[in-house]
């Protein structure tokens, strides 16, 4: 039964106070957002490249401390792995472009060696690649690859801080727009 009231949400006094309500849950969320002591990654991620050492396709022991002091892309990935394939000469070409300013590329393949080293050899990788094991999907799941995507990939600063994780395929533009700034900070 109407009793020829509006009902109480649709009165200018409850429309004003929800209106007001939602200004300031979006001013409290831009507070959060730009927060510049707020951490830009998710709490799940390592802040700091891992401690890890792998074999590279010479069968060299490689230690991430040797790549102290760059800016360092650490890519996860699989011959079988479309994006992985599609991301490996931008990988070469920022290699090569920016390598003599301090930026390496350290791909970690999950696959069969042989694979991996045609592949390598194919496609004239000039990056350091590292044969991956169970080792290598434990370092990737510190850097918050909870589900073992491929491709997956970390940038490091020159002090080794995690600067960006990012699962799924990378483009150029994207790469070295997440590389650039870090390479200009010195």
């Amino acid at each position: 039964m109407s009793t020829g009231k509006p009902p109480l949400a649709r009165t200018p006094l409850a429309l004003f106070a929800l209106l007001l309500i939602g200004l300031a849950l979006v001013a409290a969320g831009w507070l959060l957002l730009s927060d510049p002591e707020r951490p830009t990654l998710p709490p799940e991620v390592a802040t700091t490249l891992p401690d890890f050492t792998l074999s590279d396709l010479d069968g060299v022991i490689r230690h991430s401390s040797e790549w102290q002091g760059k800016v360092v892309l650490l890519n996860f990935w699989a011959t079988w792995c479309p994006p992985c394939r599609h991301e490996m000469p931008h990988f070469a070409a920022l290699q090569k472009e920016y390598g003599d300013q301090g930026f390496e590329v350290v791909a970690i393949a999950t696959d069969d060696e042989a694979l991996v080293r045609n592949f390598a050899e194919i496609h004239g990788l000039n990056f350091t690649i590292l044969l991956g094991d169970m080792r290598s999907m434990r370092i990737a799941r510190q850097l918050g690859n909870r589900f073992d995507a491929m491709p997956y990939s970390a940038i490091f600063d020159r002090n080794g801080k995690t600067r960006m994780v990012h699962a799924g395929g990378l483009n150029r533009r994207q790469l070295e727009a997440a590389i650039l700034p870090i390479l200009s900070e010195g």
